[in-house]
């Protein structure tokens, strides 16, 4: 493993000394990063000549929060920052070592990366909430509570969960929990930086969050997987959970999955007799309960949407199955990976 800047210094898309990222790699996955086509990238400025669409707050609990400063439509960008720490979630040298080593080793490696920082990213760093840690060294601790993890990084010839990386950023990880997010992020590997885009449409003055954990799973899976932030999830969804919710979360990728499959042989030709009222009904239901549970902020909402606009245009209606195709644009440009 190795230290490394990325970008590296005196290739003029710093900003400033601040907008640098500390990344601990390997040397094969560093090679890749600063051999690909484009590389670096300055990273995107949304803001030119107008305030940004965030504020950093201190709120009643003594907390920095980040809010909208307007209206922010699904799909638009909210925030884009370089990292000021990456490296890989899993250390693969370290695997077969004793806990106690693996800790005070990785402890020592955040030692060395926060010293490499400016004077403003070290403060920025050791601001952060420090949460339960496990056993772990406070650098690292921080870390562990505070990082993103993304898929587009990654050591080896293919991306694996145990091989992706993750980051710290600056006003990136003040973005609090709800398992009702309403930003979803991805990572630009030639600008290397942290991209956030609105799922929802977001009020003037309301919280961003973003969620921290698999919000299909049920409510005792999500208290398990936030557990190690020290806090316990607040939001509508949680509140109200109960056996029936569980459920539905449960089966909601099964019912999804099949809805893929009677939209393409409606649209192939092949399901000729799809969709009765009960079934339309049915559907109708599925969407109403998808959206309370904040389901609709998921890439696979998107074939929900699709059915309803089959399903609409089936029934006549064609300028709410105009509006299901329009939201359905909206995911498709939010997940465009997807």
């Amino acid at each position: 493993m190795t230290l490394v800047t990325i970008p590296p210094r005196g290739s003029d898309t710093a900003v400033n000394e601040d907008d640098y990222c500390e990344l601990l790699t390997t040397e094969a996955t560093k090679t890749r990063i600063l051999n690909a086509p484009g590389f670096p990238k300055p990273v995107p400025r949304l803001y030119a000549g107008q305030s940004p669409l965030y504020e950093v707050n201190m709120t009643p609990e003594w907390r920095l929060d980040i809010f909208a400063t307007r209206k922010i439509k699904a799909g638009e960008i909210v925030l884009t920052e370089r990292p000021i720490f990456g490296g890989p979630k899993v250390v693969s040298i370290l695997q077969s070592q004793d806990p106690s080593f693996v800790l005070q080793t990785y402890e020592k490696i955040m030692e060395a990366s926060i010293c490499r920082m400016s004077d403003a990213n070290q403060n920025i760093y050791k601001g952060l909430a420090k949460g339960a840690t496990d056993g772990r060294g406070l650098l690292t601790g921080i870390r562990h509570n505070n990082c993103y993890a993304v898929d587009e990084i990654f050591d080896g010839h293919e991306s694996t969960p145990l091989d992706h990386y993750s980051f710290v950023g600056n006003v990136a990880s003040r973005i609090n929990h709800s398992c009702l997010g309403n930003v979803t992020l991805a990572f630009d590997p030639l600008s290397f930086s942290l991209v956030f885009k609105a799922v929802v449409d977001i009020k003037a003055g309301e919280q961003l969050f973003y969620s921290y954990c698999e919000v299909e799973a049920s409510i005792a899976t999500r208290r398990r997987n936030l557990a190690h932030y020290g806090f316990i999830c607040q939001c509508r969804v949680c509140q109200n959970a109960n056996l029936e919710s569980d459920e539905f979360r449960e089966q909601y990728q099964t019912r999804i999955a099949e809805l893929c499959t009677i939209s393409a042989n409606v649209i192939s030709g092949a399901n000729t007799s799809w969709l009765t009222n009960k079934e339309f009904e049915d559907l109708l239901q599925l969407n109403k309960v998808a959206i309370e549970e904040g389901l609709d902020a998921l890439p696979s909402y998107r074939e929900l949407l699709g059915a309803l606009t089959l399903g609409y245009w089936k029934q006549g209606n064609g300028l709410k199955a105009r509006d299901c195709f329009v939201k359905m644009q909206v995911i498709e440009s939010i997940f465009n990976a997807s």
